[in-house]
């Protein structure tokens, strides 16, 4: 999985959504319109949950409207899960998503269940969204 853009694969990048870009002529979205998506939570977080670590990615507001993304690698060891956690708390993420990966993703998500929303997703659901594939 790519963390360039953590929800790239349910289509929530700006500029790419579930539809696709709007042809507008030559087949792109006019510049004002590209980068324009409905924001519904601020501060969020995916995570790639392996056996020996977790890679995060932290998206929050940017500059000029723009998204900031900011990726870190964690151990699966609860010390380390509690700075992660810590480190999502200050960055004020109020929701984190991730794939069920086998047994992995319950140390991640006990750490995270008390102090903010989060979503458990199932792998073979994210790949039929439309655009999962691009």
């Amino acid at each position: 999985m790519s963390l360039d853009c953590c929800y790239e694969h349910a289509g929530l990048c700006p500029g790419r959504g579930p539809s696709g870009p709007v042809p507008g002529g030559d087949g792109r979205l006019p510049d004002e319109r590209r980068d324009a998506m409905e924001v519904m939570f601020d501060r969020v977080a995916g995570l790639d949950v392996g056996k020996e670590t977790v890679t995060v990615c932290l998206r929050t507001p940017g500059t000029k409207g723009r998204r900031h993304a900011e990726t870190r690698t964690f151990k699966t060891m609860s010390g380390s899960l509690r700075v992660m956690r810590d480190w999502l708390v200050e960055a004020g993420v109020s929701i984190v998503a991730m794939e069920s990966t086998s047994a992995y993703w319950k140390a991640p998500f006990y750490c995270l269940e008390e102090v903010m929303e989060v979503w458990l997703l199932n792998a073979a659901h994210m790949k039929a969204v439309p655009g999962a594939e691009e």
